[in-house]
This record gives C-alpha cells, structure tokens and sequence, in this order.
C-alpha cells in the first residue's frame, strides 16, 4: 500500500533568504559565477502592482523567489518520492511488510529541513492520504507533525 501527505507553506515564497540558499550551493559544486548569478537574480527585486490604470509605487526585495520559480528536492529513501509543485510539497512511500519506518524518517527529515532553512509548514493544509487495496487492512497510526 502507500501513504501520501500533502505538505502546504505557509508564505514560502517570501521566505527564502538568497544568502543562505547560495551558501549551501557552493559546497554542492556549483561554480562561483552561477552562485553570484543566483544572488543578483534573488537580491533587490523591484515589484509593484498594476491594475487598470493604477499602478502602486515600487518596492525593493531581497528575500523570496520570484512566482514561478522551481526548487525541487530528492527523496532520501528508494521507496520515496517527493513530489513538488508552487508552495505545495508531496512526500509519497510505498510501505512493504506494514513497515513505514522510511517514509516517517523522510517525513520528519522534510520537516526538519523546513525549520532549520526558514520555511513554516502549514499544518492545518497538510493532510495525509492512505491507499490500501488489501482484504485485511490493519489500522494505520497516523502522522503527526509538530505534535
């Protein structure tokens, strides 16, 4: 069977902070001029908003990403994948044996990366989904997030 919890953000595109994104990609091996690329494209934002013939007056952004950006991350686990799309985040285990140890663990690491690198889970829009097909279906312990 598998389980499936759909993780949502709470303004996570307001909360990447460039700096620390770039710091952790140099020691990844990406070279120094995609890193400083990254930052001027992440750093000093102008925005403003148009509507109609209104257009509000600029401000300047250096934290966030603009919309439309992709930052993806990989499953730690064989029998994960970790699914993304906008402020959404699917983690999703295919469970062998009743054994879901490796889908928690990876749960937990998500949860655990979101705090340490500024991004707040929205718990109240996070919901997990269980698929099982089988006869005999046990009860299944659900997932708690921050308790």
């Amino acid at each position: 069977y598998s389980k499936c919890i759909k993780k949502n953000y709470s303004k996570c595109i307001i909360t990447i902070i460039p700096q620390h994104l770039v710091s952790k990609l140099a020691p990844l091996g990406f070279s120094t001029t995609l890193c400083n690329w990254i930052l001027d494209f992440l750093s000093e934002r102008p925005q403003f908003v148009h509507v109609g013939k209104n257009t509000s007056s600029v401000i300047t952004l250096s934290t966030g990403s603009p919309q439309g950006c992709v930052l993806n991350c990989v499953a730690r686990s064989t029998s994960n994948h970790i699914i993304k799309y906008a402020d959404d985040t699917t983690v999703v285990g295919l469970i062998r044996n009743d054994d879901d140890r490796a889908y928690r663990e990876e749960v937990e690491q998500l949860v655990n990366w979101c705090s340490r690198n500024n991004l707040l889970l929205n718990v109240d829009k996070t919901k997990e989904i269980i698929v099982d097909f089988r006869k005999k279906q046990p009860s299944h312990t659900p997932l708690h997030i921050n308790n």
